[in-house]
């Protein structure tokens, strides 16, 4: 009979999601670190099939005779090098959650030209006040803004996508070469940077956090932005 091992704080919240998908000939066992300690991890993952879950509660992998995936039940996987890994293991991550993270990238785009809390605040503390159109202060647009993505993958596809629909001019770099996908004025790589963070008004960092992306921005690349251009970051570090 197969077993999956559920481990660590966020992945055990949702045995019952997993209870459902697998059928009945699984066994599922949960190492919860509020209850176990490492060494009933280690007697669960010499069972395992597979495991579900992130950073392991060892200092390194215990024996795992039977263990066929290990599936990392969200996208950063930087705890998980393959160097720290035992050879063959599959190895895999997630995603699906780019559409609310887009989502959030909009709103932090949509409040920092209209201040839409401002206005609530302002408005529930005044009123109306006598207030008539041209004598209070206009919000700004982000129509013709230009966005730049940094990672230009699933969340960066889906940002560009809402963000064209705002009337937005988009721009991207990603580690691999692609073509110019549609919402997009331009894509590159990793060396037209200096060229993104030139143009945009707002700069979405969306990348993985590995040796090549860790410290990417600091100072010399925020001098090349615009003054009053906007860092939203999404990414991990």
């Amino acid at each position: 009979m197969p077993t999956a091992l559920i481990q660590g704080r966020i992945a055990v919240q949702f045995k019952h999601l997993l209870r459902k998908e697998l059928d009945d000939s699984w066994n599922i066992h949960v190492w919860d670190p509020a209850i176990n300690d490492p060494e009933e991890f280690v007697a669960m993952a010499f069972e395992a099939d597979a495991i579900i879950g992130g950073k392991i509660p060892t200092d390194s992998w215990p024996q795992i005779p039977n263990l066929k995936l290990f599936q990392i039940p969200w996208t950063g996987y930087d705890f998980c090098s393959p160097e720290s890994m035992p050879q063959g293991i599959p190895v895999c991550n997630c995603y699906e959650h780019e559409r609310p993270i887009a989502e959030f990238v909009l709103c932090a785009v949509l409040e920092s030209k209209i201040g839409l809390r401002e206005i609530d605040q302002r408005f529930r503390r005044e009123g109306w006040g006598g207030r008539q159109p041209g004598t209070t202060l206009y919000h700004g647009e982000i129509r013709a803004r230009t966005v730049g993505i940094i990672g230009y993958g699933h969340i960066g596809e889906a940002v560009a996508k809402r963000a064209a629909a705002f009337d937005m001019r988009v721009v991207g770099i990603r580690r691999s070469k692609q073509l110019t996908p549609p919402f997009l004025d331009w894509l590159g790589t990793s060396d037209r940077l200096d060229d993104l963070l030139r143009e945009s008004d707002f700069v979405v960092v969306a990348c993985d956090l590995n040796k090549e992306t860790e410290g990417m921005i600091g100072a010399p690349q925020l001098a090349l932005m615009k003054p009053d251009s906007v860092i939203i970051n999404v990414a991990r570090g």
